[in-house]
């Protein structure tokens, strides 16, 4: 596993080197949902295809940064990512990540 800036999941997701998923971190497919991406970056080897039709990061694989600018709660963390989750499956064009609002969410530029 390695350490994941947001700076470095906000350039995967630009990159257009992953297709965007709903509703599972990885497809069927092979397609990722945004946080799927996260997923990936961290642990490319970790087997997320058996994550499927669940959306959210167990716990223990999020980066450091993430409790600094999302925060934990006490449901493994799905309160925390479900904005990310929403932006992803229902307010974002069916093609593009949300991009904008991760950067929001992240304080980036």
């Amino acid at each position: 596993m390695s350490e994941v800036t947001p700076e470095q999941w906000v350039a995967a997701l630009k990159s257009g080197k992953y297709t965007k998923a709903r509703g599972a971190l990885v497809d069927k497919d092979g397609h990722h949902c945004c946080l799927g991406v996260l997923c990936h970056l961290i642990d490319p080897e970790e087997e997320i295809e058996a994550w499927s039709g669940d959306s959210y990061i167990p716990a223990t694989m999020l980066p450091d940064w993430w409790e600094d600018h999302i925060g934990y709660d006490s449901h493994g963390n799905e309160e925390s990512q479900e904005g990310y989750v929403n932006a992803n499956d229902k307010e974002s064009r069916r093609d593009q990540y949300p991009i904008e609002y991760i950067k929001k969410r992240l304080g980036l530029k």
